[in-house]
This record gives structure tokens, C-alpha cells and sequence, in this order.
């Protein structure tokens, strides 16, 4: 079995509508740390949803509050496992997402 560390989300910028942030690939891809920034100067609201291949979305972290010039690093997201084809959706308005991690395969 190959394990390769990977940037899964190098730095996308999140509109107010869901943006798919990562895409589960062949083999099964592990979560290591997440970070979302707020650049603006003002409040912004997070949400990320996880949908499995085939299935419906799972609201994760429902509307969490990120102050402006500031991160948060969603606990939620730590070691989550993705299989092929699942995805993490997120939305916050201006807000930035870097997701790292590993594919196993």
C-alpha cells in the first residue's frame, strides 16, 4: 500500500454558496489538518458538509462564527476519512480553506 501526503485544499477562497473543498479519491484519504481564515474585517460564518458517494449531506460544522483577521481549525475535521468519490463541501464568504492530508491506495 502506497501513502502519499498531499495537499488536498491548497488555499481555495469560499463564496456564501457551497464550494467543494476536497474529493475523496481511489483508495481512502485521511484528513490531517484543516485551517479556515478570515481576511476580511469582518465576522464570517462557516459551514462544511460531508457527503459519502451516493448519499446525502451531513452538516458537520453547522454555522460557526470566524472572526475577521482571524482562523479557525475545526476539530470536526481532524483524521476524518474520506473513500472514493466523497466530498467536503463549505461556505463562508471570503473566507480562505487549506486542507492537508494523506491517500492511501
Amino acid at each position: 500500500m502506497a501513502v502519499s501526503p498531499q495537499s488536498l485544499c491548497p488555499g481555495t477562497t469560499l463564496t456564501a454558496s457551497d464550494v467543494t473543498i476536497v474529493t475523496g479519491a481511489s483508495g481512502t484519504t485521511v484528513l490531517t489538518s484543516s485551517t479556515f481564515a478570515n481576511p476580511t474585517t469582518a465576522a464570517a460564518t462557516l459551514t462544511i458538509k460531508l457527503t459519502r458517494s451516493g448519499g446525502a449531506a451531513i452538516t458537520l460544522v453547522p454555522g460557526r462564527s470566524v472572526a475577521a483577521a482571524s482562523t479557525v481549525q475545526p476539530p470536526e475535521l481532524s483524521a476524518l476519512i474520506l473513500s472514493a468519490n466523497d466530498t467536503l463541501t463549505a461556505s463562508g464568504d471570503g473566507i480562505t480553506a487549506v486542507v492537508n492530508g494523506y491517500v492511501a491506495s
